[in-house]
């Protein structure tokens, strides 16, 4: 498939799944590569914070090649689900069945109260706007359930007596099962042992979660702070010689379950799209990707976790369950895809080379002093004077446009993707 007839997200996904290849390996382990579409602020410390958490404990919303949120909490997910596994010689006993019930109940009481309090979260944040930078990104609504003098920890004590609750009805049937199956009591009991958690505090409130965490960031932002420009850890180049390579195990990226992928890989802040398929189509048309850092983060769950349970062959619900699979499972399952790995990226740049013809044509009227254009979901501020990113070559009737933010004031490394294992079934 040559340059001009696929989205410049597929060339981009291919030159990074060669530069970092653990991202996507769909034959060995089902993980896949997400781009995130539009980069989130990796702003996690230590690895072990709260924005650390949240993040590594959010599910991806969709099945294609980009990276969308939820409000999908993964390991309430994979605890509801290994509490409803069960042999089929217990699904006629009475306490069992009793507990299942229970947690159905328990289950529908959290969801209503979960709502309500992501609701109060928000009215909360409109009448109180000078807050709203304290509570932005993934995390802002679990850092207000733990900040005083605010409604937060009044709904945090309600959700937290709630899984209180069900973490004992799951303790019950964990010991019931200890007793038919050792194995899945043995995993039923590690997904809610206190050992198995870590424990947030502000203030003096208190929020317990099982243990999940992603590397840390601390010394490669020291690395990163310290880079000379030109000093790239990212720099690939896509250009009129590419090829998708379909028989490679990484390719095509993106078709695990929605094969569709947009062509326009820019616009402009004035919500205008470029009319990139007329820049693909011109000859001298090259992209170069670089980025001062660029490195992968991995997420690491603790003994409360085993993904072998979530394989095809220990997947059977019990009758009885307050779930069915594709709860869990299906389009929109809370554990279709599990968070693994981070791609950051640190200070990207990026250089467009077309033909001077095409650029009076189809460029020159996107670049405004003080405007901002988007490539491949990255930001770039065009500045006050547009000529300063520009290169004419009269002779051979070439202009490169460079966009770079290597000087841009309070840069923030860049959460560029996601890869997830994948434990999609459609049925």
């Amino acid at each position: 498939m040559a340059l001009n007839d696929a989205s410049q997200f597929e060339y981009l996904a291919q030159a990074i799944l060669e530069a970092f290849p653990g991202l996507q390996n769909t034959a060995t382990n089902g993980t896949y590569f997400q781009f995130t579409g539009a980069p989130i602020a990796a702003v996690w410390e230590d690895g072990e914070d709260m924005d650390a958490y949240t993040l590594a404990n959010t599910g991806p919303g969709t099945l294609d090649g980009f990276y969308e949120p939820t409000t999908t909490d993964v390991a309430k997910s994979y605890q509801d689900f290994i509490a409803s596994i069960a042999p089929t010689d217990i699904t006629t006993n009475k306490q069992w069945l009793a507990c299942q019930t229970q947690l159905t109940t328990l289950a529908k009481q959290y969801s209503t109260v979960s709502t309500r309090a992501s609701a109060a979260f928000n009215t909360w944040l409109a009448q109180n706007p000078s807050f709203k930078p304290d509570f932005a990104g993934f995390s802002g609504f679990d850092k207000w359930l733990v900040t005083p003098n605010t409604p937060g920890p009044g709904w945090n004590d309600q959700l937290s007596n709630n899984l209180d609750l069900q973490t004992g009805v799951k303790q019950e049937i964990a010991g019931l099962m200890t007793a038919v199956d050792g194995l899945l009591g043995k995993a039923q009991t590690a997904a809610t042992n206190p050992a198995n958690m870590s424990t947030f505090v502000g203030a003096g409130v208190t929020r317990q979660v099982p243990l999940t965490t992603i590397e840390d960031i601390s010394g490669a932002m020291t690395a990163w702070t310290a880079a000379a420009p030109g000093n790239y850890e990212l720099q690939v180049s896509l250009h009129r010689n590419n090829r998708l390579i379909a028989s490679n195990a990484m390719i095509p990226w993106h078709l695990l379950a929605a094969p569709n992928v947009p062509t326009t890989w820019g616009s402009l802040a004035t919500g205008q799209v470029m009319n990139t398929s007329l820049l693909v189509a011109d000859p001298q048309f090259s992209i170069q990707v670089m980025a001062i850092g660029a490195r992968v983060f991995n997420v690491s769950r603790g003994p409360w976790y085993d993904s072998g349970w979530l394989t095809a062959s220990n997947c059977t619900l019990a009758k009885g369950s307050s779930f069915i699979l594709t709860d869990f499972f299906g389009l929109r399952g809370t554990l279709k895809l599990i968070p693994l790995s981070m791609l950051v990226i640190y200070k990207p740049r990026v250089e467009i080379t077309v033909s001077s013809a095409t650029y009076e044509q189809e460029m020159s009227h996107y670049f405004i002093p003080g405007g901002t254009i988007t490539l491949f979901g990255m930001d770039f501020n065009m500045g006050p004077n547009v000529n300063d990113l520009i290169t004419r070559d009269a002779s051979s009737q070439i202009v490169k446009i460079v966009l770079d933010s290597y000087d841009a004031p309070n840069t923030v490394p860049l959460l560029f993707g996601v890869s997830s294992q994948s434990f999609y079934r459609p049925k």
